[in-house]
């Protein structure tokens, strides 16, 4: 369908699984904590997204350390936060990625859609510790759309919205990698949509 696939493990949380989702094709996986990603990491996974906010000046240092042995990557949603991260990763000498995480319409975490995202961008991409990557959503809320054309397009909608941000970060000079979406309800849908990169799936 286009994108690449990174299996959540919140419901397995099994680096043997993990390591079976790499085999298969999966470009890495998600984990909902960062104890989680702790683990995977020293089981060897090469690749971890962490698609909720890491908060406080003891779990930033904890990613910070965390990065040294696995590609993380981190969701992000203030300055306050993105600030923490940054400065217990410039003190140990690391770069997390983080992805600027987007509210399609799900209010449960994320930055609405607009001037707030691109000045985030901007900062992050300024920082000296961290590294801006792209930009995520769960778009859930789509999920209680009881007929199926109507979910299509709620889903749509949704990730449209990503998109159209990721190109707006794209036209202030900031690279993006990642256009990240999706869950087990909703994947066959965000990953045919044109500009998603990967999609997280598979958490049960």
């Amino acid at each position: 369908r286009g994108s690449d696939w990174r299996p959540h493990s919140k419901a397995n949380k099994s680096p043997a699984i993990a390591h079976l989702e790499l085999a298969a094709g999966a470009i890495g996986i998600a984990c909902a904590k960062l104890g989680e990603a702790e683990v995977m990491a020293a089981s060897g996974v090469p690749n971890i997204m962490v698609p909720n906010q890491v908060v406080g000046p003891i779990k930033a240092r904890r990613a910070a350390a965390l990065a040294t042995q696995t590609r993380l990557i981190l969701a992000v949603d203030s300055e306050i936060q993105a600030r923490q991260l940054d400065e217990a990763a410039v003190t140990l000498g690391t770069h997390p990625e983080v992805v600027l995480e987007l509210d399609t319409g799900m209010n449960r975490g994320g930055q609405l859609p607009g001037d707030q995202v691109l000045r985030l961008a901007e900062l992050i991409a300024n920082m000296d510790g961290l590294k801006l990557a792209g930009l995520m959503t769960w778009e859930g809320h789509c999920m209680k759309v009881a007929d199926p054309v109507e979910r299509e397009a709620a889903i749509r909608s949704a990730v449209g919205k990503l998109v159209d941000m990721a190109e707006q970060v794209r036209a202030r000079g900031i690279p993006v990698e990642i256009v990240s979406a999706g869950g087990t309800g909703t994947y066959l849908t965000t990953a045919s949509i044109e500009g998603v990169t990967e999609v997280q799936a598979g958490g049960g």
